[in-house]
């Protein structure tokens, strides 16, 4: 069964460790980079979806986005409290046209 996976700097994502998830708390974007790597590169886990927090993810977005040409894992951004960046809707954008074919637009 492919496992979920939060990276992230906030407290608040340790929620997820009820819902089964495992959670990796990172600091800088060069760590969380640094993580997405080692969990992409685990061949023991199946991560089937990584989150990432979108605060840590922006100066490796283009790496994500090549990496989301992969079947698995699915990596898509969660966004950061008291940030707005919209990095989470281009992500998720490119997840649905590639898996429906379907283009999405957020006003």
């Amino acid at each position: 069964m492919a496992k979920i996976a939060f990276i992230g700097k906030e407290r608040i994502l340790q929620v997820g460790t009820y819902f089964g998830t495992s959670i990796f708390l990172v600091s800088t974007p060069r760590e969380a980079e640094a993580t997405l790597q080692k969990l992409v590169e685990d061949t023991h886990n199946q991560w089937g979806i990584i989150y990432i927090e979108e605060g840590l993810a922006e100066t490796f977005l283009k790496q994500i986005i090549e990496l989301n040409k992969r079947p698995v894992p699915v990596i898509s951004l969660v966004p950061s409290t008291g940030e707005k960046k919209e990095l989470s809707g281009k992500i998720l954008k490119n997840l649905v046209r590639k898996v429906t074919g379907v283009e999405l637009t957020f006003d």
